[in-house]
Order: structure tokens, then sequence, then C-alpha cells
């Protein structure tokens, strides 16, 4: 099972902490968002790293990271996190990957919604396999205002246990980056 803790770093809080933690324990429960069957590895399980709910307290407060651990076979488990910063962007870092799963700022390009639909797969003792998102970039001019057009990205990867890194399968709109 996926586990996540929201920190802040901020000296005042919108709402109180005891309150964040609350709140954190069923966001975590939330199902998953559908995924087309033909993307789903073999596995017995979904859930989505961060949710929308979380995106949006992190959004709330720029100063908010979502950290959690993902089991994974044959080893300690992968450690991710997860923050938007001041502009809008926002990504998750999880082992060897930067994944932008968040953008909201148009500075050419932005997700509509601002967060990817997404989730993590986990075998059935519970363990990390891979990740998929997919969601609507909306392509806008540099200068000026409208759209230019709008296409759907995919991204997929899946976890190596023998190398202990995760292997992008699809990343359509380049939102991965090797750490």
């Amino acid at each position: 099972m996926v586990t996540a803790r929201v920190k802040s770093a901020a000296k005042h809080h919108r709402y109180p902490l005891s309150v964040k933690r609350f709140a954190l324990i069923p966001l975590l429960l939330i199902a998953s968002v559908a995924i087309p069957a033909c993307h789903r590895p073999a596995t017995n399980t979904t859930q989505p790293l961060v949710t929308r709910e979380q995106s949006r307290a992190a959004q709330n407060d720029p100063h908010t990271t979502i950290e959690g651990a993902l089991p994974v076979q044959d080893g300690p488990d992968l450690s991710f996190s997860f923050e938007i910063t001041t502009k809008g962007n926002g990504a998750v870092a999880i082992g060897n990957l930067l994944i932008r799963l968040y953008d909201a700022h148009d500075d050419g390009a932005f997700f509509d919604p601002p967060m990817l639909e997404h989730s993590v797969f986990l075998d059935a003792q519970g363990r990390f396999t891979g990740l998929y998102a997919s969601g609507v970039q909306v392509l806008t001019p540099e200068q000026g205002t409208g759209e230019l057009a709008r296409r759907t990205v995919r991204f997929e990867c899946r976890y190596e246990p023998n190398t202990r890194r995760i292997i992008v399968l699809r990343d359509d709109a380049g939102i991965a980056w090797q750490r």
C-alpha cells in the first residue's frame, strides 16, 4: 500500500495541521481513475499517487510537500515527493525520474485540468510495479491569448526490480526527466 504524508514549511496554515493530517487518510483511500484496459499491466490493484484534493492543498500552500513511500520487490521502499511551485508547475520525484503530473502555468502549454489522471500499479502483495498518467495538454501561443491546439498526452513507466530503476515505456509530451 502506498503511504504518504503532508509536510508544510509555511508558518501560517489555512487549516490547522491536525485537520490536514486527518483529511489525508480518506484521500489516500479514494479509488483510482479508470484506465483503458489495453494500458494496464498484469497487476491486481491501482490507486492514485497524489489525489486531486492533495494537489489542490499543495497549490493553495506552495510550501506543502506530499511525501510517501512505495513498497517494491527485493529492496527498500522507493520514496516519492510531490510539490507545486508558486508559478503552478508540479512534479513528483520517484526513483530515478521526475514526472510532471501538474501544470497550471501557461508558458506555452498547460494541462486541462491541471492534474493529470494517474494510477500507480501494485502487484498482489501491494508492491509498486508501474505508473500510468494521461490527460489533455493545451498548447497556447508564447505571446497573446487563445489556444493553438489540444492534445491527449500519455505517460507510462514500469519498475524494474533487477536494476531498481523505473523504465519509461511511453512519454507523449516529454513530461518525465531522468534524475
